[in-house]
């Protein structure tokens, strides 16, 4: 019997594999929770002891009258505390711990951590190379109260230096728990701001675009673990900020979690008093309150007017001095990056031809030589301008008179 494990107090999620017709899901109590299309699938938002038990999938095959039936067992836990912690060692390297509690057992499923320079380290026991090495116990799948989860740096590089992120993954919960441990380079203190333990503290912000009575979201951040967060508007309305949704009179939370030093929040339509500077505060764990200032342009503009079909023409000087044109579209894509690598085969295309030209009146001026004719000067005549008929056209001078030749 499959068996997921819950954390009370966070979301469960019901997944079954394959893709039946019709699911039906049924909870404990025999009380038909959900009733899906597809798949089995169920979202419960805050899991309690009520929802320990077994439950019941019931749906349908293609090619059999009769159901099937499929019980699975839901156990749940206590809500998990974190701990995080960065200790130096005595060969000049430094240990990174993450360690999870909990009242009941839970097994570690996953744990990584992500370097400074965003590269992930899986870790696996027992498994260690000249500068880093694993730690985790228990070994994954095995059930405990404690769970932890490490590195050991035996020799620090550049790379090494900033703010690390570990992600746990605990039995069949859809939530990860991590936070952010920070690894201080020997002099950091003596430059930018530092709390009140000496620790050097760099906030970062995004500023935001939005367009009139669209939602637009909040986002600033911290390399350490936050305790809270709240907003000030450019009017100075000061907004709570809170992860649980049924908090009334407050914003909800917007970000991979308080932990990770991510303070979010949407706002649901901006209006005219939104646009200015809001001010983001964070309350650093074992710290004081750094604050982050965020930029907000509202306008009756959206970057999303900027999508569809542009046409890019460009000037190319022709042998005789003349200026030709070539033609290409561009289609602007949703995202910027998408829209550089339209631009940059644009640029390869326009690139060709020119190259195209320049070969095109070479090979014209090598034909018009071996013409039989007096020695008159040919008149050239500027081509008649007409829309482009395909995605790159490039006009070229007529010659009128075929009787004409240049010697």
């Amino acid at each position: 019997m499959l068996v997921l494990q819950w954390i009370r107090g966070n979301a469960g999620v019901i997944r079954l594999p394959g893709r039946p017709k019709i699911c039906q899901i049924v909870d404990p109590s025999g009380a038909i929770v959900a009733m899906s299309r597809g798949e089995c699938y169920h979202y419960v938002k805050v899991v309690t002891v009520l929802h320990e038990g077994v439950w019941l999938a019931r749906y349908n095959v293609q090619g059999m009258l009769e159901p099937v039936e499929e019980r699975f067992r839901v156990e749940t836990a206590d809500k998990i505390t974190l701990n995080a912690g960065v200790n130096y060692t005595e060969n000049a390297g430094v240990r990174l711990l993450c360690r999870l509690e909990s009242r009941s057992t839970i097994s570690l499923q996953t744990c990584n951590f992500v370097r400074p320079d965003s590269r992930t380290i899986y870790i696996t026991p027992v498994v260690a190379n000249e500068r880093y090495s694993a730690y985790i116990s228990p070994v994954y799948g095995h059930a405990s109260k404690v769970l932890e989860c490490g590195i050991t740096i035996r020799e620090l590089a550049s790379v090494d230096y900033g703010a690390w992120r570990c992600d746990l993954g605990v039995g069949f919960s859809p939530d990860m728990h991590g936070s952010v441990l920070r690894v201080d380079h020997p002099d950091s203190r003596e430059h930018g701001n530092t709390d009140a333990e000496g620790r050097a503290v760099k906030t970062r912000a995004d500023d935001v675009h939005v367009k009139r009575g669209d939602p637009f979201t909040i986002k600033c951040a911290v390399d350490f673990a936050l305790d809270y967060c709240w907003l000030r508007s450019p009017n100075g309305t000061a907004y709570s900020v809170a992860q649980d949704e049924d908090v009334q009179y407050a914003l909800h939370y917007k970000g991979d979690g308080l932990s990770y030093g991510e303070c979010g929040a949407q706002i649901s339509a901006s209006v005219d008093s939104d646009d200015g500077q809001w001010s983001c505060f964070m309350g650093v764990v074992d710290g004081g309150e750094k604050n982050a200032t965020v930029s907000v342009t509202v306008t009756d503009y959206s970057s999303q007017e900027d999508e569809g079909r542009w046409t890019c023409v460009a000037g190319l000087a022709g042998s005789n001095g003349r200026l030709e044109e070539a033609w290409a579209h561009i289609r602007v894509l949703p995202r910027a990056h998408k829209l550089k690598i339209v631009l940059w085969y644009t640029s390869v295309i326009l690139g060709g031809a020119a190259l195209m030209l320049i070969v095109t009146f070479a090979v014209s001026s090598s034909a018009i030589r071996n013409l039989p004719c007096g020695r008159k000067v040919p008149v050239l005549e500027a081509p008649r301008q007409r829309a482009p008929s395909s995605p790159l056209q490039t006009k070229f001078p007529v010659i009128q008179n075929w009787k004409q030749c240049v010697y």
